[in-house]
């Protein structure tokens, strides 16, 4: 029986490779909603977001937040190793480092882009 459970083990983890040398957006795929969720985790916890949102319609906000934590959704993993994001997938503490240092470092980027974005 462990003979068995080791040998689907290996399969899988062989799999989940190949799968992530063919197709790293599988792996940013699974965990994109991560970090949508962590990026409006962060921005409710700063006291920057909550200033500048002060004066804004619950609505508005929650539709700003949405295109920020989109915008970042799409970029935070882009510059992650691939086998970081192979390991995030099977190990939660590695994906939570994973999520927050990917959010942290393209949240600025995205608040920026999207008020330029409103500017125009």
């Amino acid at each position: 029986m462990k003979k068995i459970i080791a040998l689907l083990v290996v399969i899988f983890v062989l799999f989940a490779v190949y799968l992530l040398k063919t197709d790293i957006g599988l792996t940013q795929k699974l965990l994109k909603p991560v970090v949508v969720y962590q990026c409006g985790v962060e921005l409710e916890a700063t006291r920057l977001w909550k200033v500048s949102t002060a004066l804004l319609g619950e609505e508005k906000k929650n539709q700003l937040q949405t295109q920020i934590c989109g915008c970042v959704g799409e970029n935070a993993l882009n510059d992650i190793p691939a086998i970081t994001l192979l390991r995030a997938v099977v190990d939660e503490q590695v994906k939570k480092q994973v999520v927050q240092q990917g959010v942290l470092n393209t949240l600025k980027g995205c608040v920026v882009d999207e008020v330029l974005k409103a500017t125009d």
